[in-house]
């Protein structure tokens, strides 16, 4: 994937799929909290207090959000090409994504917290967050070895500082994707459309928002889609994009540590080498990598299975 509320305590409610309306922040809205507004015409926002005139309101103010996020990601590029920078990393542009989220929080009267921005976290569930990533990177280089699908050899001089770098910029860049996606996009279209059609839609974008990296097809398609739901799960029961941050950064950088290829993008320096016995793109992933490929996509499922039922766990204590 291609680069901040506390858990709730409540053990009698499931974010996903239940047919009560959902919380982001990690609550569960009572089935008569639209009585809470004045009007019949006003909705209560979901994860807040506030009432909105029409629910259209977050669903326009979500789609002028994207448009100015992307047209100025797209001119901020295309200006560092024109002043010669070889190689533009997505690093680069949190900064604007991060100012424009602002911008848009502050104009609202809102707190950051309804987004999902705050550090009030739980540590074992933060540590499960990047330690779920990690076991399924190494999970699909185990199964992919025993497939035979490649050989692995580890590199006998890695470059420390590159390596460094790396996991810096990747960190950077999942904050920023975290921040657009998991963050603002999913708790303000939640306001109007309820959380599970607002994942629904920001797993679509995100994942159709890959489509220019190099060896995208169909399974990249499935395989970020599924992926995305794992993340918003992860900020729907904790309530913090803390957590898909450090689940998306440990997802990468694991990928680049073994030498996968990120999301179509090639890093020069890693720990491990993967020489590929087999030619088929849906096996292996091709250019796009490990998350192009059929083993890609058992290990999200299997992940989104498995954090969904630890958060639930968590909740329950």
């Amino acid at each position: 994937m291609g680069a901040l509320v506390p858990l709730g305590s409540t053990p009698t409610h499931e974010p996903i799929g239940m047919s009560r309306e959902v919380n982001p922040l990690g609550e569960v809205e009572a089935p008569t909290a639209d009585t809470l507004c004045n009007s019949s015409k006003q909705n209560k926002a979901v994860g807040t207090n506030r009432c909105y005139v029409d629910k259209s309101e977050s669903t326009v103010v979500s789609l002028f959000f994207f448009i100015v996020t992307f047209l100025g990601s797209a001119l901020i590029v295309h200006i560092l090409k024109i002043i010669g920078l070889e190689e533009v990393y997505e690093a680069y542009l949190v900064p604007y994504w991060l100012t424009v989220i602002y911008v848009f929080v502050k104009a609202e009267g809102r707190k950051f917290e309804e987004y999902g921005f705050s550090t009030s976290i739980k540590i074992p569930y933060a540590i499960f967050s990047a330690f779920l990533a990690f076991a399924l990177i190494f999970l699909a280089l185990i199964l992919g070895t025993c497939l035979r699908i490649y050989k692995v050899s580890m590199v006998s001089n890695f470059h420390v500082a590159s390596l460094i770098m790396y996991f810096i910029i990747i960190l950077i860049s999942s904050l920023g994707e975290e921040a657009i996606f998991r963050g603002y996009l999913l708790f303000k279209l939640s306001e109007s459309l309820g959380i599970r059609t607002s994942i629904f839609i920001v797993s679509l974008l995100f994942s159709l928002l890959h489509i220019s990296n190099p060896g995208y097809n169909i399974i990249s398609f499935i395989q970020l889609f599924l992926a995305s739901i794992l993340l918003s799960v992860m900020v729907v029961y904790g309530g913090s994009i803390v957590y898909p941050v450090l689940y998306h950064a440990f997802w990468n950088y694991a990928q680049v540590l073994l030498g996968f290829p990120v999301s179509g993008h090639e890093y020069k320096h890693s720990l491990f080498t993967l020489n590929y016995n087999i030619s088929n793109d849906i096996i292996t992933g091709g250019k796009f990598g490990l998350e192009g490929s059929i083993l890609g996509v058992v290990v999200t499922l299997l992940g989104l299975i498995v954090a969904k039922e630890f958060s639930l766990n968590v909740q329950s204590k």
